[in-house]
């Protein structure tokens, strides 16, 4: 009998919180919000503006719409860089991130096949259609992060919705540090496995890492905290430095890896600032394919 994979619904808590902040930033479509999520946002800024304002510190808001305009920005990389390729969004709750990426590179071939829990999946599949949001090449699917066979297994979508001869994008934002890192790690290895055997690709996901100073700590801890809250559970910190991620990312089967911080991309991006260094990290890492 096929063990069932564990349950990780607790987090889909926190896609409401997450596709109110897009549509707040004109990233999203009306659609694509609920109203807990607008309870949320609202309900949180109060405590955002006060560390903003008392702390500077890059609040949860800002850390949300820079690692997500980054990932946006590095996607868009890859388009120029190879052309045709198709992108596989695992556990991407409400994010619009699909919807906007078909409409900029519409007439082009790509494939984008959206992943989540049954519920969420579900959920967003619906609205999209009731909408006209979905257009050709956009799908949604059924994952389970943590299976790592059937139906719901990262390996079964990427069979029955992707091309095994084509460059494939995998994004993962906001999903890692819900997991321990061995949980992490063995993920990792699937999809560098997975993108291995097939056309090869890039791995694209956020991280909150464990800062060593004692001001680091005071930065990420408040909003570690924030992220428990509403995400009713535990979260983990990886890595204290930027080379542990890489190194981990490599030992992972990934042939390159680089750790991006949101600074680099001020003077290219219009994403927002703090008057802090900013704590996240957006990984990048590329397997090559099949020869």
């Amino acid at each position: 009998m096929e063990e069932k994979a564990p349950d990780t619904s607790r987090i889909s808590i926190t896609a409401h919180h997450t596709g109110y902040t897009w549509y707040a930033h004109g990233l999203s479509h009306r659609a694509l919000t609920t109203s807990l999520g607008g309870l949320l946002y609202h309900g949180l800024n109060p405590f955002m503006r006060a560390g903003r304002l008392l702390l500077g510190v890059s609040d949860i808001e800002t850390y949300l719409v820079q690692r997500h305009l980054i990932l946006d920005h590095l996607m868009d990389r890859e388009v120029s860089r190879y052309g045709k390729i198709q992108v596989l969004e695992m556990a991407s709750g409400l994010s619009p991130r699909g919807m906007r990426f078909c409409a900029r590179h519409e007439g082009r071939g790509l494939t984008y096949v959206e992943a989540d829990l049954p519920a969420m999946a579900a959920r967003k599949r619906r609205v999209m259609e009731q909408n006209g949001l979905l257009r050709p090449g956009h799908s949604i699917a059924t994952v389970n992060l943590l299976a790592a066979s059937g139906p719901e297994s990262m390996e079964s979508v990427f069979a029955r919705y992707l091309s095994p001869d084509t460059r494939t994008v995998v994004v993962t934002e906001g999903i890692i540090n819900y997991f321990p890192l061995p949980t992490v790690l063995a993920f990792w290895r699937r999809i560098a496995e997975t993108l291995s055997l097939s056309g090869g690709g890039t791995y694209l996901a956020d991280n909150m890492p464990e800062l060593s100073t004692w001001a680091g700590r005071r930065l990420i801890r408040p909003a570690k905290r924030m992220v428990e809250l509403a995400a009713r559970g535990r979260t983990f910190l990886h890595f204290q430095r930027p080379v542990q991620a890489r190194q981990a990312l490599l030992l992972a089967g990934f042939a390159s890896a680089d750790v991006h911080r949101p600074e680099s991309f001020f003077e290219t991006l219009a994403i927002p600032r703090s008057r802090k260094p900013s704590f996240i990290q957006v990984l990048e890492a590329s397997a090559p394919g099949k020869e």
